[in-house]
């Protein structure tokens, strides 16, 4: 906590932090849960989205929120 306090609220970074940054975030599996959560967000959007009318601008929605997971991985 200290370490993204000083980094990020303080604003005080050395050359090392990129690497420590980084290093945090593997092993706290940082991006595994961020995309499982954004999945689980597009998921219910699509679920929303069932009952609208089948139009091109559903399909666009549905897309929309494809696209968002699937450009991260």
């Amino acid at each position: 906590r200290s370490f993204w306090q000083r980094t990020i609220e303080a604003q005080e970074q050395s050359a090392a932090d990129l690497e420590q940054a980084l290093a945090l975030i593997a092993r706290h599996g940082a991006i595994e849960v961020t995309l499982a959560r954004a999945a689980g967000y597009a998921a219910s959007a699509q679920a929303a989205l069932a009952g609208l009318a089948d139009t091109p601008f559903r399909q666009a929605l549905r897309d929309v929120a494809d696209y968002t997971v699937r450009r991260a991985r």
